[in-house]
């Protein structure tokens, strides 16, 4: 099964069901729609550039809306105390050799 779908409003798959391929039919922006044959629930959005994406409502983690900025991933801490310790064990380790 499919988990996302981007394409064109104009493609002929844009509209069909990621789990059955059927057809949907009265798809609306920003609200869970359900296939009729499956019951696969799908959430739609529309974007300007007439382009149409479809995401499994059970993943909403993968869906972006319009608009909406990117999350920043948080900055990893550098603990270089930490890092200078391994350094130094790894250089004693391999002098010898």
């Amino acid at each position: 099964m499919t988990l996302k779908r981007i394409a064109s409003k104009s493609n002929k798959k844009a509209r069909n069901c990621l789990k059955c391929n059927r057809r949907l039919t009265n798809l609306k922006d920003n609200v869970v729609n359900t296939c009729e044959g499956c019951g696969q629930q799908h959430l739609v959005d529309f974007y300007t550039n007439n382009t149409i994406v479809l995401t499994v409502a059970e993943r909403p983690e993968l869906r972006r809306r319009p608009g909406e900025p990117k999350a920043a991933d948080p900055e990893p801490e550098q603990n270089q105390e930490a890092f200078k310790e391994a350094l130094e064990a790894f250089r004693k380790k391999w002098k010898g050799v």
